[in-house]
């Protein structure tokens, strides 16, 4: 068996704001990570600092670009245990999206749709919760509460086997002692 850590977190970027105030959901963004004692999360976000419309696959690094400027954000570290086999799986998975970054788009329609609870899937198109969902899904283990293309942040706490780790304000979090 092995651990997965999923990071949910809630800057105050207007687009953050704005998906709070619609979804009145504790955390707006979710990023995932395989390795244990790291501050390197996988996601999908902007890339750029100053627009959120530039946006795509990302290895968030929680103490620098967007981070760096809300160190005292919310967020929630949780922890999944999986199999050897789900685990490969999701490495996978992440790796051939990192190596082949420029394929893949934000979902900007499947974002608004979502407020709707209603599904838009484009290939290779993914908002942060999507994706996070997708790379759990493909592991062949995971049962999600809704269709990946459907999921927030919050619901990942639905999923069964989730067991928080930290909450608190992301520059507190100590990822070195994650376990």
């Amino acid at each position: 068996m092995k651990k997965i850590y999923i990071l949910l977190t809630r800057t105050q970027t207007s687009i953050a704001r704005a998906i709070y105030r619609i979804t009145k959901g504790q955390y707006t963004h979710t990023s995932i990570t395989l390795e244990p004692t790291t501050k390197n999360f996988h996601s999908f976000a902007r890339t750029v600092k100053w627009t959120f419309l530039i946006a795509g696959y990302v290895n968030e690094d929680t103490h620098t670009f967007v981070f760096a400027k809300y160190q005292c954000c919310p967020c929630g570290l949780f922890a999944l245990e999986v199999s050897d086999e789900a685990y490969e799986k999701m490495r996978a998975k992440i790796d051939d999206i990192r190596l082949n970054k420029k394929k893949y788009h934000y979902n900007f329609l499947g974002l608004i749709s979502n407020i709707f609870h209603k599904k838009v899937d484009f290939k290779n198109h993914y908002n942060c919760a999507q994706f996070v969902a997708m790379v759990l899904n493909e592991s062949g283990e995971i049962n999600l509460p809704h269709d990946p293309a459907l999921m927030r942040p919050m619901d990942f706490l639905r999923i069964d086997g989730v067991r928080e780790i930290y909450s608190g304000t992301i520059g507190e979090c100590s990822f070195d002692d994650i376990t």
